[in-house]
């Protein structure tokens, strides 16, 4: 994520960028997945506990 932060930021700087098994990239938009707020994360995340993960 970080060096393509970097691209995007300074693409004058870069001639190429290769990404190898680029875990983390997909477009979630792309996929359907709602837009939350961090405040909605944080709020989601404090509810996780490990039965509700095992189930």
């Amino acid at each position: 994520m970080l060096a393509t932060r970097c691209v995007l930021l300074y693409p004058e700087g870069t001639e190429k960028l290769v990404l190898f098994d680029s875990i983390g990239l997909e477009d979630w938009k792309d996929l359907g997945v709602p837009w939350r707020s961090i405040d909605q994360w944080c709020k989601r995340e404090l509810k996780c506990n490990a039965v509700g993960i095992r189930k």
